[in-house]
């Protein structure tokens, strides 16, 4: 079964992955086994279920095709990519293969082109719709409500002409009518249509419309304590968290976690206790922060970021050891850049925008396999830095 909950250092591609492989598996339980296929042309629109999960097959073997073997991530899970790099593995899947392509295929970069981030995350909009349609899930409404969202801020922008051409689509999407007995491939339809306009949408308007919406991608679980709390209200405490921890930075734990230096556990029960004495969300609220960050530690430092001089320090030995080229000297500093800013960060994040704008298939392009590994161990070392102590 395919993972059913992402974590917020999850890239964008791994939650498409999985979203995709959640489609399948769920179109895998309602259609005849006759109608299960796989088919590598995704030009035309699907014609309906069965055709549609054909192509979504076909998209995932391609993602898979397009992984380099020689890259450090994809190696270690070689013998997989081949596999699955057969078509006849996409007949139906059971459990166990589900659950190997989202828990290992899922998180591999693959050199397959991307889009732009806008159209990317309407992507994961509507598939996650279309999972919730498939399974009568409770957050239908509140996905297509988004939908609906989308649709208004577009129509606001109609004067431009790509925009116009849409527009009879677009208005219809913000009526009821229009999503009376909707349909998977009608909704494929929108989302091909509209993925290329969202991105001349204001940032500011649609980004609320894609974070941390619910990723519940499997079958009901049972409800844990925090997840009362709805994914807006947890937005909000983020938001309110970072705007009070960065207020407070003087404070010596988040001086300790910025300067990239141990905490102890008396650092992370004085952080916890001065957010709730300031009554900046709720002890349910830092729970599932915990849960989804892998660590309250992880949590704040993806709030706070790392001091600039912290994160120069941590590749300092790295640039002094060998003449490196401009475009290397560029490469490095987008890591530290994105380190300064979230504080964390996932070793496949090299393989997606900013830092294939230096290196279109990933830092193999610019070094050698001894100095990508010396990065991977920095980035390892200035993200876990803070737990060494706890």
């Amino acid at each position: 079964m395919a993972k059913e909950q992402s974590s917020p250092s999850e890239t964008l591609s791994t939650k498409l992955f999985r979203s995709r492989l959640a489609l399948i598996q769920a179109l895998d339980r309602s259609l005849p086994p006759e109608a299960i296929g796989l088919q590598d042309d995704q030009t035309d629109l699907p014609r309906d279920e069965a055709d549609y999960r054909a192509q979504l097959a076909g998209q995932l073997r391609q993602t898979i095709q397009a992984m380099n073997p020689n890259n450090f991530l994809v190696k270690p899970f070689r013998e997989a990519v081949q596999q699955w790099s057969d078509g006849d593995r996409w007949r139906k899947l059971d459990d166990t293969a589900g659950t190997l392509l989202a828990d290992q295929l899922a998180t591999l970069p693959s050199q397959l082109p991307s889009d732009d981030k806008a159209a990317r995350e309407f992507d994961l909009l509507l598939y996650k719709l279309q999972i919730a349609l498939l399974k009568q899930a409770s957050d239908y409404p509140k996905l297509r409500s988004r939908v609906q969202t989308v649709a208004q801020l577009l129509e606001g922008r109609c004067a431009i002409p790509m925009v116009g051409a849409e527009l009879s689509l677009i208005q219809d999407l913000q009526t009821q009518d229009w999503w009376e007995d909707v349909t998977l491939p009608l909704l494929e339809k929108v989302r091909r249509t509209l993925r290329g306009l969202v991105g001349l949408i204001e940032k500011t308007a649609r980004q609320p419309l894609y974070t941390n919406f619910e990723d519940q991608l499997g079958e009901a679980q049972e409800l844990d304590p925090f997840a009362l709390i709805t994914s807006d209200d947890f937005t909000r405490f983020r938001l309110q968290a970072k705007k009070f921890l960065l207020e407070h930075d003087s404070h010596l734990a988040i001086q300790r976690l910025r300067r990239n230096q141990p905490l102890t556990p008396t650092d992370l029960e004085e952080l916890e206790t001065f957010l709730l004495s300031n009554k900046i969300g709720s002890q349910a609220a830092i729970d599932r922060a915990k849960q989804e960050s892998q660590g309250f530690w992880r949590f704040v430092r993806s709030l706070v970021g790392l001091d600039r001089n912290a994160a120069k320090e941590a590749f300092s030995e790295f640039l002094s050891d060998r003449l490196y080229s401009a475009a290397q000297i560029q490469f490095v500093n987008e890591i530290i850049n994105y380190l300064t800013t979230h504080g964390v960060m996932d070793k496949a994040l090299l393989y997606e925008p900013p830092f294939t704008n230096y290196c279109a298939t990933g830092p193999e392009e610019l070094f050698e396999d001894d100095s990508i590994d010396q990065l991977c161990d920095i980035i390892d070392l200035v993200s876990a830095r803070a737990e060494t102590a706890v």
